[in-house]
């Protein structure tokens, strides 16, 4: 789906172009980036193309289609699906900003190189959301993916109405008020926050080990350089073993560029695959913060139930009540009319009280079953994709090896040999 001189740019830029997902009867590629300019100044859009087989899995309208896309627009897709589907552990974004620098990685947002890696990252982020039997059929991925007007589709129901979407700021304080107030997390829920730290604490050291590897790889490839570039200068003073030093020399040269490429081809294929599952961390502690909130609502729930079944209790035993309460319950209720609508008011606001603590649990509850379900699917997601890429990097160190032995042989041979 990609053009030759799309290809011909990103392998320039130390990346490869991304493939195209084919998943279940569709296939799609971030084929193209452009730079462009509006009111606010320049940035970056990127050419989604997107082909759907009739009865494909995810319920695309069968057909080809090709939209642009800023990165603020898939930004606001992934806010809106988190916002839809909070039990979901939802795929990342890459950062807007470089906040987590890898061993050669640009840091300027229009380099070259940076693009073409967030493009490879986006093409990998819209995969997953293809590749999840949830998100995958959500109409607004849908509009996203064929439609150059989407933002249309970003409603929600409130009171039984549809209303636009909007991010807001009152989530995320009650998602902070919620981690503080918050006494019980389900177990399950509570170890997959436990497990997210601790895998963030070991990707991020394992890609600091890998940017330290490729920054002394890089060391020793300047050093080929140098070696070679004085081999070459001293094989002209040298009228006896001139062709030796040469050949040596060109020897060391070879060496230069099969590093270099082995360096970048390292960090597209294993760094920056560790480096999503970093922010899948953040998507999991996501999870469980939406927990917080159902739990923290349960909570409020029991107590508000708790304090209308004593309201309930002393409607129907005034005897039963004492102090300050004691006093204005005798002073309020003169009649047996009087002390009927009190047991009355306190029937309707148990019921009331019941009906929303049924509520409130059933929903904790469901939460915790359709996210627990999730978890589990990323965690068979994760294993199979930490396999083949620990496998990609064997292979690709095996062939670094393999070749810088060869040279050395050759070396070696070229040494031996009588001119």
């Amino acid at each position: 789906m990609a053009t030759e001189g799309d290809k011909a740019a990103a392998a320039a830029a130390g990346v490869q172009p991304p493939d195209p997902i084919v998943f279940d009867g569709v296939e799609f590629c971030v084929t193209k980036t452009e730079k462009r300019r509006d009111q606010a100044g320049e940035f970056i859009a990127y050419g989604l193309q997107t082909t759907a087989q009739a009865g494909n899995g995810a319920g695309l309208e069968e057909g080809a289609t090709s939209v642009w896309r800023r990165f603020n627009e898939f930004l606001q897709l992934s806010r809106f699906l988190q916002h839809c589907h909070p039990q979901i552990v939802s795929p990342p974004l890459p950062e807007k900003k470089i906040n987590f620098k890898l061993s050669k990685m640009a840091i300027d947002k229009f380099d070259e190189a940076f693009v073409h890696r967030r493009q490879a990252a986006l093409n990998t982020f819209v995969g997953r959301l293809l590749a999840h039997p949830v998100l995958q059929k959500h109409k607004a991925l849908h509009a996203f993916l064929t439609k150059s007007q989407w933002t249309n589709t970003l409603q929600v129901e409130v009171d039984g109405a549809l209303h636009y979407w909007t991010p807001s700021l009152v989530d995320d304080v009650k998602s902070a008020s919620a981690s503080l107030r918050v006494r019980n997390l389900d177990r399950n829920l509570q170890e997959a926050r436990n497990y997210a730290d601790a895998l963030q604490v070991n990707l991020t050291t394992l890609l600091s080990t890998h940017s330290r590897l490729a920054k002394r790889e890089h060391e020793i490839r300047l050093q080929c350089d140098s070696y070679g570039a004085v081999l070459n200068e001293w094989s002209e003073l040298e009228p006896v073993t001139s062709g030796l030093l040469r050949d040596i020399g060109l020897s060391f040269d070879s060496m230069v560029e099969p590093a270099k490429e082995i360096l970048m081809a390292e960090d597209s294929k294993y760094a920056e695959p560790l480096k999503e599952y970093v922010f899948f961390t953040d998507s999991m502690r996501a999870v469980v913060q939406k927990h917080e909130q159902t739990r923290l609502d349960l909570e409020r729930a029991n107590a508000n139930l708790k304090a209308r079944e004593e309201e309930h209790s002393f409607a129907l035993d005034p005897a039963s009540e004492k102090g300050i309460r004691a006093l204005w319950s005798s002073l309020t209720t003169t009649s047996d009319a009087d002390r009927e609508a009190r047991v009355m008011v306190a029937d309707a606001a148990l019921k009331e009280a019941q009906t929303a603590h049924g509520a409130a649990e059933e929903a904790d509850e469901e939460f915790v079953k359709q996210s627990v379900a999730d978890i589990k699917r990323f965690h068979k997601q994760k294993v199979e994709d930490l396999k083949r890429i620990f496998a990609q990097y064997a292979r690709s160190q095996e062939a670094h090896c393999r070749t810088n032995l060869q040279q050395w042989e050759e070396i070696r041979e070229r040494c031996q040999r009588e001119d």
